[in-house]
């Protein structure tokens, strides 16, 4: 976007969070656009970087979307230990269960292809590999 704004050019975003990846990363941004005469407009937020004020309150309302961002972060983690710590599985089930995994392992010892295996399961082939790598780097 950098490479083709052109001076008097505005750029609209919906959210100033949308438009950088922190307050300093979105105050380096806003600089560069500055320089090139190029002015951003944020819908929700109701900045438009073209006057004095707009710089002012896109600073501010960046550093509240930097800070409501770590805030959610935060929560996030902290909700799923407290879930770990209730012994709850967090993420995604395994696609094979242990005892799937011993018995794909007898089916290869006895000369039996992974793509047979891999649909006899219904999963990937990928997914019998990475199977049978946690089964022989596990403790």
């Amino acid at each position: 976007m950098l490479e083709t704004v052109q001076s008097g050019d505005v750029i609209i975003v919906w959210k100033l969070d949308r438009l950088g990846r922190s307050v300093r990363n979105l105050l380096e941004l806003a600089e560069i656009l500055k320089s090139k005469n190029v002015t951003i407009r944020s819908i929700s937020d109701g900045i438009d970087t073209g006057g004095a004020l707009g710089g002012f309150l896109m600073t501010i309302l960046g550093a509240v979307a930097e800070l409501e961002r770590e805030t959610i972060v935060e929560r996030v983690k902290s909700g799923i230990q407290a879930a770990r710590n209730r012994g709850i599985q967090v993420g995604r089930r395994r696609a094979l269960s242990s005892e799937s995994c011993k018995d794909i392992i007898k089916s290869i010892e006895c000369g039996e292809r992974i793509s047979n295996i891999a649909r006899r399961y219904n999963v990937s082939r990928a997914t019998v590999y990475r199977s049978i790598a946690n089964i022989c780097h596990s403790p």
